[in-house]
């Protein structure tokens, strides 16, 4: 199935979604991940008219944020190392994966460094169970 092809699918599926919901389909961004995908496909998202970009690892994004940059918003969605993210800020706009107060102190330092702003997501157990 074609990148085209594969979009237009989640994009009925939003629709019907928000249908069902009554929300707006203004409303949703769709996020391309592209991890363990090539510079050269992820081009192609880029170039199909998404412009949100999803990667889990700061390594692997490397070579394509240096291509591709500065096109698409990128978001880090894997779990965060407090001792990689050096490589994350600067890159990435949003971090999705904020879930302990030691990486939130050492991105908060960083960024102030580099004197840019991270938007975060924080990770919430609401469950209350020990293993999340």
């Amino acid at each position: 199935m074609s990148l085209q092809d594969r979009l237009s699918e989640v994009e009925h599926r939003i629709r019907e979604a928000c249908g069902r919901c009554g929300r707006s389909e203004e409303e949703i961004q769709i996020i391309a991940v592209t991890k363990y995908t090539t510079a050269k496909a992820t081009e192609q998202v880029l170039l199909s008219g998404l412009t949100h970009v999803g990667e889990s690892r700061a390594q692997e994004a490397q070579s394509k944020w240096e291509a591709l940059q500065p096109r698409g918003t990128w978001h880090f969605i894997g779990h965060l190392q407090t001792n990689k993210v050096k490589e994350v800020i600067g890159k990435f706009e949003y971090i999705h994966s904020l879930d302990r107060l030691s990486l939130m102190k050492e991105i908060e330092k960083k960024a102030a460094g580099l004197n840019v702003v991270v938007n975060c997501f924080i990770q919430v157990n609401v469950s209350g169970e020990k293993s999340k």
